[in-house]
């Protein structure tokens, strides 16, 4: 395992000595000549540090040594050092740049040599900086002067690596793809759909089970997931249930299990607590019903008792109810049988037949490449994939290796040295697993590893994970080229996808894009990252590891938390803790004291608290959570400890759950950190904090509120180029519209995400909303747009330019004066329209249709109709294509519409409430398409 990066070694060195050295040319302190002499010893150490950094490259060694292990956490501990110092002396750099820029001091040349001055005094003199760099200075020579050691252990480590004509392009990953197990599936539909056997068992409350048993990696939930998407099993089910049981290695509680069914039922958390209670719940959902209840990789074997709890109230389904179970152990699916006590079939599932197994590698092997022009190295292939033993994650994961260099040499070698040390291996799959680990570049072995801080089965979302990568310092400034973070750490996520480290998938719950990893996948995760990242849940007793740099908690109780006093070095803690005795005002105080190096914080306490004061002297931090419970009691005195962050220079990412909504003062102090990028505070915060114009680098903006004073008024946002993301509410507190032209809205060309909101009541009625509408222009890259209770009558004049061909979605709300709409109809991108309370609209036709050529409409999927009290027609059209690829429609509170227009057969859902329609014209699409129709009238 490699700890730290050529590239991230270096390049700390190097920075590292060039600020040291421009601050010792000034030669007037006492203390610049010790300065100088420990940054020119540092820079002396560079050529013998890539001397050691060159012998102990990742992908080299495959070996885990427990000496070169503790070599390799010394030199990460001094490389982390020097980081602090560098980033400690960039810390007051901001510090001194916030004074000047608060107290106004010019940039004359006496006013930078002040600042200089000020600087020097502050962290070299004040501060103790050259103690710590000496610090640095030792820790490096003991590894860069005594290398012998490492070049020894690292020679005996190694297998050499020959690359040629390096391609990265990862493996091919095709959602819902599966190749092979057809047969596989037919045999558990039809056993799913027509029972077998002298008699039917679950006559007298016996459950029938069948069991997909196999090794990690024969794609065993693949096969459970084909079988229940399949419409016979659809069809012949009241319900399909999934419950996931990864997270229960070896043990089973009733109670937990239970609550998994109830909640994948009714599709929300389940807050009932007592076993009988549970139990009486459960029969009452599965009573007279007929289901299929899918256990998915099940491990325990030995809890009978557990299970039987389980089983009782399952035991009132209908006739005809099915447990399918995957497991890797044969015992389990004996015993769970056994209790179950109805028909047991089984399934051993062994590799793919031979045709399918080589179809699969050699998508993978050749993928994004025409695999008849690598004729020459398909004999290697051949035999490589003939020591794979038929496994398809085998065939995935080798065969994204392979990809990287479709070249003689490098397979030959994958085929020489690599496949022989796994055969050898007794965990097979394991050893596979980590051959394609150690093939990736360090930076996403990084961040893969630092996955195991999560639960096994979490459902990533990308631009979270993103963000505390950033936090967590696995996304350096140095290697961003130039491109955002936020760029830098999608682009790892897409690698690491491709590379098939990563599944993408959607999340049914959310209808979002979500990422997961694969449970043999996460089973790596945990080898590879020992000693580095580490989560705890429950009230275990468990010895922590000074090395650990990534820590998740999540207890009731306090005593584990004294535990991680002495992990100084640790980067990333996140708590979670409900302990009603918790006093957070001292412990977490004290806590957080010895922990001076954390780059992300994320804090959850079950209870009223202040935020940690001590959370103002972690200078390194860049990612700040705290969820709090208050109210209008205890909120005063949380928003008041605040405070204690806005000394927090390096900070992006500030989060906090409040909970209640209070009234609260200006927070003049959050104008300070200038490095902030998130803000995700509740909106009475955020429309509270002046001058946040000055917050240059914010990428999203939840809520601004303009206000007629200074430091609130809408030219606050002339400077925030880089957001992605702004919500703007109270235009109606814009006195002059010449003023909107000061937030220079159609320089934001990085903008995808906007809504104007006037927060006008229905009765008002102004003037001057459709000017200060014209003057508020975005630029053309926007994506989404809502415009909310504006009192204009016609729309703003930039909405009727064609220029705006990125827009996906358009929500207009609350406009009760609005009575002509926008030629929405023209956008070529547009897929999601809504229209809420649009009071005064009567017409609606060729005004939204606008000049469209020959379709009206051409990509909306998505059309919403809501609260619209005057709207008489509905005006379709006769020559040309009208909304084409309409999927959802919805009709709601609109009374006075008559009639229809004529439809598209591409419709699916079609709600249609609150209105009195006199003629449902055959143009309804009565057809297969339509999955969904309602009417009320």
């Amino acid at each position: 395992m490699e700890l730290v990066t050529q590239t991230a070694t270096t390049t700390v060195i190097e920075k590292l000595v060039d600020t040291v050295l421009n601050y010792a040319s000034l030669s007037w302190w006492p203390s610049a000549r010790s300065v100088r002499a420990e940054a020119e010893k540092l820079q002396a150490m560079l050529p013998h540090i890539r001397a050691v950094l060159a012998a102990i490259h990742g992908d080299q060694i495959k070996q885990r040594n427990p000496n070169f292990d503790a070599r390799l956490w010394q030199f990460r501990d001094a490389i982390e050092a020097a980081d602090d110092v560098l980033d400690e002396i960039e810390y007051y750099e901001l510090e001194e740049k916030i004074k000047a820029r608060n107290n106004t001091v010019s940039g004359s040349l006496s006013g930078c040599k002040r600042k200089l001055v000020d600087i020097v005094k502050h962290v070299f003199i004040n501060d103790g900086i050259l103690n710590k760099l000496r610090d640095v200075v030792k820790g490096l020579e003991a590894i860069a002067f005594n290398m012998g050691p490492y070049l020894q252990l690292a020679n005996n480590l190694t297998q050499q690596l020959s690359v040629n004509n390096f391609r990265e392009t990862g493996s091919f990953f095709i959602e819902n793809m599966v190749v092979g197990r057809e047969k596989e599936k037919e045999i558990i539909v039809e056993w799913l759909t027509t029972l077998k056997g002298p008699k039917d068992m679950d006559d007298q409350g016996f459950l029938s089970v069948f069991s997909i048993i196999g090794m990690g990696g024969m794609r065993k939930t693949t096969l459970a997931q084909l079988a229940c998407k399949d419409q016979r099993v659809i069809e012949n089910f009241d319900l399909i249930l999934w419950v996931c049981m990864s997270d229960n290695f070896g043990t089973i509680d009733a109670k937990t299990m239970i609550k998994k069914i109830i909640e994948d039922i009714i599709k929300q958390a389940c807050n009932l607590n007592s076993l009988n209670t549970l139990q009486n719940a459960l029969k009452q959902h599965v009573a007279s019903k007929k289901f299929l209840l899918v256990l998915d990789d099940v491990w325990s074997d030995d809890t009978i008792l557990e299970w039987e709890k389980v089983v009782a109230p399952l035991r009132f389904g209908e006739k005809g109810c099915r447990i399918l179970l995957t497991t890797r152990m044969d015992s389990v699916a004996k015993m769970i049988g056994g209790v179950m006590e109805g028909e047991n079939n089984y399934l051993n599932l062994g590799g793919l037949a031979e045709k399918d197994f080589m179809t699969l590698f050699y998508m993978h092997a050749f993928a994004g490449t025409n695999p008849n022009k690598h004729h020459h190295i398909h004999e290697i292939g051949n035999k490589i994939a003939r020591k794979l033993r038929a496994c398809p994650l085998a065939a995935k994961v080798i065969g994204g290796v392979l990809n990287k260099c479709i070249d003689f040499e490098f397979w030959n070698k994958i085929l020489n040295e690599d496949i022989i040390n796994i055969e050898a291996s007794k965990d097979y799959i394991m050893e596979i697993l980590k051959l394609s680990y150690y093939h990736l570049p360090i930076y996403l072995q990084l961040c893969f590893r630092y996955c195991t801080i999560f639960p096994q089965n979490y459902k990533f979302e990308k631009a979270k994970l993103v963000k505390m990568w950033m936090g967590s310092g696995l996304i350096p400034p140095y290697v961003h080229n130039g491109r955002r973070p936020e760029d830098v750490g999608h682009e790892y996520l897409d690698q690491l996808t491709r590379k098939s480290f990563f599944n993408e998938a959607l999340d049914i719950d959310t209808n979002m894009s979500c990422y997961f990893i694969h449970d043999l996948l996460y089973d790596l995760a945990r080898c590879v990252s020992e000693g580095e990242c580490l989560r705890i849940t429950g009230d275990v007793t468990i010895s922590i590891s000074r090395t650990v740099r990534h820590l998740y908690i999540e207890t009731k109780s306090n005593s584990l938390l004294k535990e991680i006093h002495n992990l100084n070095k640790l980067q990333t803690l996140i708590v979670t803790c409900i302990d009603p005795n918790f006093d957070e005002e001292r412990e977490l105080n004290d806590i957080l004291s010895k922990l001076k190096s954390l780059r992300l914080l994320i804090l959850t306490i079950g209870k009223e608290h202040k935020i940690p004061s001590t959370i103002g002297d972690l200078i390194h931090l860049r990612y700040l959570s705290v969820s709090c419970k208050i109210d209008h009691t205890s909120g005063e005195q949380v928003l008041r400890s605040l405070n204690s962050l806005y000394k927090l220079y390096h900070l992006e990412v500030i989060e906090g759950i409040l909970g209640s909504t209070l009234s609260c003062d200006e927070m003049e102090g959050m104008r300070n950190l200038i490095n902030l990028r998130y803000i995700h505070l509740p909106s009475f915060v955020l429309c509270n904090i002046p001058c946040i114009g000055r917050l240059s680098n914010l990428q999203e903006l939840d809520s601004f509120a303009v206000k007629n004073k200074n430091g609130f008024k809408i030219g606050e946002l002339e400077y925030l180029t880089n957001l992605r993301k702004l919500d703007i509410h109270d235009l109606k507190n814009i006195s002059n519209p010449s003023e909107a032209l000061e937030a220079k809205m159609d320089r934001k060309v990085n903008l995808k995400s906007l809504q104007l909101n006037w927060s006008h009541d229905p009765s008002v009625i102004s003037d001057m909303d459709e000017k200060i509408a014209d003057n508020l222009k975005p630029h053309a890259n926007l994506n989404e747009l809502a415009i909310v209770k504006y009192s204009g009558v016609r729309s703003p004049c930039w909405m009727n330019d064609r220029l705006y061909s990125n827009l996906t979605t358009v929500t207009l709300s609350g406009c009760c004066k609005l009575e002509h709409l926008p030629p929405l109809g023209q956008l070529n991108s547009l897929k999601n329209l809504r229209l809420y309370n649009l009071n005064a609209v009567k017409h609606i036709g060729n005004s939204l249709y606008g000049n469209s050529g020959a379709c009206i409409f051409p990509s909306l999927k998505q059309l919403t109709f809501y609260g619209m009290p005057e709207w008489e027609e509905w005006i379709g059209v006769e020559d040309k294509l009208f909304v084409p690829c309409l999927e959802e429609l919805g009709i709601k509170e609109c009374p006075k519409l008559k009639r229809l227009p004529e439809l598209p057969a591409s419709l699916k859902m079609l709600t249609i409430n609150g209105s009195t329609l006199i003629h449902f014209p055959d143009c309804v699409p009565l057809t297969s398409s339509l999955s969904y129709l309602e009417v009320t009238w």
